[in-house]
């Protein structure tokens, strides 16, 4: 094997490993604009979320099909409200002899 030979396959093989490091690089930066772009989704879903519950409490009906995962959301509201009230309870001597009813929620989850 001459030099000449062995020079054409180191140059080669740079070759081939710096076309996979640009291809790894660009891979890299297209899954961090995908990552960003579903980040953007996920804030404005939670907006619009967000918006439909306010007009809910305002008395508001954006649409019938809402209203039940409106009033889930409502109950988890009532259920966080009762833990939090029974934890204050506990923590000044008055435990109650049962458990806090709350609301089940496991239809819509």
């Amino acid at each position: 094997m001459d030099f000449n030979t062995i020079k054409e396959g180191a140059v080669n093989i740079a070759k081939s490993v710096g076309k996979k490091t640009s291809d790894t690089v660009e891979s890299v930066k297209v899954k961090g604009k995908v990552a960003s772009e579903e980040k953007a989704i996920k804030a404005t879903l939670l907006e619009i979320g967000q918006f439909v519950w306010d007009r809910f409490e305002e008395g508001e009906i954006l649409s019938e099909d809402l209203i039940p995962m409106c009033e889930t959301v409502r109950d988890h509201y009532h259920n966080i409200e009762t833990f939090k009230k029974d934890l204050d309870d506990k923590k000044a001597g008055n435990v109650p002899e049962e458990e806090p009813e709350v609301t089940d929620t496991e239809d819509a989850e």
